[in-house]
This record gives C-alpha cells, sequence and structure tokens, in this order.
C-alpha cells in the first residue's frame, strides 16, 4: 500500500518533493516506491525530467483506479483516529491580504475561543496559493472560482468599490461617468494583477493615471482618506468609512463587479474535526451577517 500511496501523491503533488512532504518521508523513499511498484507492474507510470512529474498514459488509466482506493484507505485511518474528537491541533488558512483586515479576524479570534486545542495560522497573501503543495488546509478567495479539484463554500459577495473622499470631490469635482475617472488621481495597487487596469463592471476595463501606488490595500485606504485621489479598494476595507461619511462611494449604478467569497479546500469525504468545525463557523456567521463584506456597525 505503500507504493500506491506514493504514487498516488506523486500524481496529485505533481512533483516527488511536494509529495514527500506530504507524507513526511524522505524523497527518496517516495521515488524508491515508485520505482519499485512500476517494476512491479512492469510499466512506466511516469514521464520524469528535471523539471516536473507526469504521469504516463497508462498511469493516468492506473490512478484513475487506485486513487479512490488510497483515499479510502487514508479517510478510514483518519476514522478511527479522530472520529468523535474535538477539534485539535494546527489549521493552516490562507486568504487574500484585501479580506483578512475584516472578514477575518473577527471570525478567528471567536473561533479560536471555542475551540481552544486549534492553533490557527493564517497567511495573507494575495498570490494563489496551492493548497495541496504548500500544506494549508484552507483557503478564502473572492472572485469567480477557476474549475479545480477543490471543494468549495460560498459564504458571500465581495467585490471593489470607487470612492473617494469628500475634500478631493469639493477640489477635483465628483465623476459623473466611468470615462470622466480617466481624468482623475487614482490610487493603483501595483501587488494585484490587474494593477491600473480596473475591472469597473462585467466586460468593462478601465486604464486609470496612478497619482499613487502601493502593494498595501491599507495604505491606499489612508491616502483615500487624506483626498490624494480615487480608490478602487475593496468593500472590506472601506464599507465603514462609507457609512461613516469619510468616503464617498462614487458610480454605485455603473460601476458593479462584484465576486463570490468562497471557502476552499481539499477534497474529502471524511473532513478533519479542525476543517469542518472551522468550515460551518465561518458559515454561520456570514449567514448571520456577522461578517457581511457592507457591515458598517
Amino acid at each position: 500500500m505503500d507504493e500506491l500511496q506514493a504514487f498516488v501523491s506523486v500524481v496529485q503533488a505533481g512533483s516527488f518533493t511536494a509529495a514527500a512532504r506530504r507524507l513526511d518521508v524522505p524523497k527518496s523513499t517516495v521515488s524508491r516506491r515508485v520505482a519499485a511498484l512500476e517494476q512491479r507492474l512492469g510499466v512506466q507510470l511516469l514521464h520524469r525530467t528535471t523539471r516536473s512529474v507526469r504521469p504516463t498514459d497508462l498511469g493516468v488509466a492506473y490512478f484513475d483506479r487506485v486513487e479512490p482506493l488510497v483515499a479510502e484507505l487514508d479517510e478510514a485511518d483518519a476514522t478511527i483516529g479522530e472520529l468523535g474528537d474535538a477539534p485539535r491541533g494546527s489549521l493552516q488558512v490562507t486568504a487574500p491580504a484585501s479580506l483578512g483586515h475584516v472578514h477575518l479576524s473577527l471570525a478567528i479570534a471567536r473561533y479560536a475561543v471555542t475551540y481552544p486545542d486549534v492553533r490557527v495560522r493564517l497567511h495573507l497573501t494575495d498570490r494563489l496559493v496551492n493548497l495541496v503543495e504548500e500544506g494549508f488546509d484552507l483557503a478564502l478567495r473572492a472572485g469567480s472560482l477557476a474549475p479545480s479539484t477543490l471543494r468549495a463554500r460560498r459564504l458571500g459577495t465581495a467585490g471593489p468599490m470607487l470612492c473617494a473622499s469628500p475634500d478631493y470631490l469639493r477640489r477635483r469635482g465628483t465623476p459623473g461617468s466611468l470615462d470622466e475617472l480617466l481624468e482623475h488621481d487614482c490610487l493603483v495597487n501595483d501587488g494585484v494583477p490587474w494593477g491600473s487596469r480596473w475591472p469597473v463592471a462585467p466586460g468593462r476595463t478601465l486604464r486609470v493615471r496612478a497619482q499613487m501606488t502601493s502593494n498595501s490595500w491599507e495604505v491606499l485606504r489612508e491616502a483615500a482618506l487624506a483626498g490624494v485621489g480615487v480608490g478602487y479598494l475593496p468593500d472590506s476595507h472601506v464599507a465603514r468609512d462609507i457609512a461613516a461619511g469619510r468616503l464617498v462611494h462614487l458610480l454605485p449604478g455603473e460601476a458593479s463587479n462584484p465576486g463570490g467569497l468562497w471557502l476552499v479546500y481539499p477534497p474529502s469525504r471524511y473532513l478533519l474535526p479542525k476543517v469542518r468545525t472551522f468550515v460551518d463557523f465561518l458559515s454561520a456567521a456570514f449567514a448571520e451577517g456577522e461578517l457581511a463584506a457592507k457591515d458598517s456597525s
């Protein structure tokens, strides 16, 4: 069974190194087990290069047959070891930096109090993280999800908002259309893929003039509050400022490109208690409106 687990892990992770990390064994052990499996079957299951590993046609066919068996065994082991246990251990969570400001801090604090035996590690990055290869249990993601094998639980909606301070609008005027934004000073996050090409509406992108750039949403929020320019900022950062009148929401009828807010996690018929309870906890919090993106309380 060790040989099958090694082979399945290499195909899923895409490399011997990642598979070894996942199985918590040396890379040489994984390589030896796969080689022994190929020798026993008398076929080549993997194409190996210095940069990548991918299954052969026979390897794909074999993987499709044995992966469910390995998954069943892993789930059976997990059930014996953890079924009925209270959530415990380390929970690795990743989220975009733009969402960590409001959406997660309160939820994680409450979760940590409720489940003190779980140690939560939250890693904020706007890079798309490979959960399996990098050892994360869950990810919070905003926008449209690309096709994948990950499971997803929709929490709500989240999207950027056009906004500026009353002082800036007094000095420069309030834009009456999306096209008029091209004449305004804008605050651009150069750490996200779209940068100065703002996806302001479905099928509509504006290339704005950057008066100030930063890879920090919080820095750009402060710049908007100070009257430096127009921002296209995550609602999780500016909803309270808009509700309080510190910022003005611009062109709400024209600029609207909300996306989904999701929890994603690797597929498994049996979720470890720490993962299951975290998914349920955040889902309940959003369903009750406690963590809604536009909450102004």
